[in-house]
């Protein structure tokens, strides 16, 4: 399967004076990366660091850090590098005196399978492979449809969705290759199955030994399905 995107989330507690503290956190990146500051001067204003020819970029706000790469690192090794300023940029944020507690971290990964055929032969072949003589059929052509499994157990949770792939829907509705918008021209013509899948932890202390097991029981997941 080919990997569109991931996006690593740790959620924490609001941090009051984020809009001040934030600044002087991020600044030392700012030599590495673009910028971009959205709601300037607000309780929610958010700050994105883009590191474009590494293909990632790293959000942070007020209750949230957002990691997001848009390409094809399969094994989880290879992520040290790509997550090494998140987890620089989170530790410190942990250590003002207004940090409250983290909540939960979140793994979501977004892949295509590819079939051979055109969308109709991928449509009517999900649907002969997946779906029982008793799930009935709308008049005329259906356009999108999706199985969703959901699984809870202990502080874990997973959630995978997945259903015929809609470039002129899917891209834009997931921001696939936000960063290098060029890069979408390797998908955009795949005829296939979108897989969107989710893991997330509660967990109060989060690293890369963190980010390695969500992925690492995300992937064993998504393997069942191939």
């Amino acid at each position: 399967m080919l990997q569109a995107k991931l996006q690593f989330e740790v959620r924490y507690s609001y941090i009051l004076n984020f809009q001040q503290e934030s600044r002087k956190i991020l600044s030392p990146y700012l030599r590495l990366a673009n910028v971009n500051i959205s709601n300037i001067d607000t309780s929610e204003e958010h700050i994105v660091l883009i590191f474009k020819e590494e293909n990632y970029y790293i959000d942070a706000r007020w209750d949230r850090l957002i990691l997001a790469y848009e390409g094809g690192l399969d094994s989880v090794e290879e992520f040290h590098h790509i997550t090494m300023h998140f987890f620089e940029i989170l530790h410190k944020l942990a250590k003002l005196e207004t940090f409250g507690k983290i909540i939960n971290s979140i793994l979501a990964r977004f892949l295509i399978k590819e079939i051979e055929g055109d969308d109709k032969t991928v449509k009517r072949e999900f649907r002969k492979k997946y779906y029982t003589s008793n799930v009935p059929s709308l008049e005329g052509e259906e356009q999108d449809f999706a199985i969703v499994i959901e699984n809870k157990k202990d502080k874990d949770y997973t959630k995978i969705t997945f259903g015929p792939f809609d470039a002129d829907k899917d891209i834009p509705r997931l921001k696939l290759y936000s960063i290098n918008p060029s890069l979408s021209s390797n998908i955009v013509e795949i005829k296939g199955l979108l897989f969107e899948a989710l893991q997330a932890t509660n967990s109060s202390k989060v690293d890369f030994d963190t980010f390695k097991k969500l992925y690492t029981q995300q992937r064993r997941i998504l393997n069942s399905f191939v």
